[in-house]
């Protein structure tokens, strides 16, 4: 009878690059892949689906036309939570690069990413000082 013959185990090219139990120091951790900043970006991410979610849900309950066959003064009232988050999620962003631009310790640290907030948004909201540009933004809003 013809039995085969085990074919020999293929050694890998470099015994360096090898994983597993015999080489515990290439396993990653679960814990060391996964930092709280992680963790709370992914339900940053998963709040805002869910708030985007059923604001549309609740405004296609509420208005049969749905939010694409509305008007805006329909939807402005009804899309708020969702401006809102983006404003806050914008505003989250800003501070965590300012967080990470800022050099320091302890107070000259707080102090100086008050200071470069405050800057920010002073460049943000420069265009409202225009008059024209506040007298447009004062007419669109539907009343």
């Amino acid at each position: 009878m013809g039995f085969a013959e085990p074919e020999a185990a293929v050694a890998p090219a470099n015994p360096a690059d090898r994983r597993g139990p015999f080489r515990p120091q290439m396993l990653i951790s679960t814990r060391s892949r996964l930092h709280g900043e992680t963790i709370a970006r992914t339900f940053q991410v998963a709040d805002a689906c869910v708030i985007l979610a059923v604001t549309w849900a609740v405004f296609d309950y509420a208005n049969p036309a749905g939010v694409l066959g509305s008007s805006i003064g329909a939807v402005a009232p009804m899309l708020a939570p969702a401006l809102m988050l983006i404003v806050v999620s914008g505003g989250s962003a800003l501070g965590a690069l300012i967080r990470t631009l800022t050099p320091g310790t302890e107070l000259a640290r707080f102090l100086c990413e008050c200071a470069l907030w405050s800057i920010m948004v002073v460049v943000i909201a420069s265009p409202l000082a225009n008059a024209r540009l506040r007298a447009r933004l004062n007419e669109s809003v539907p009343t």
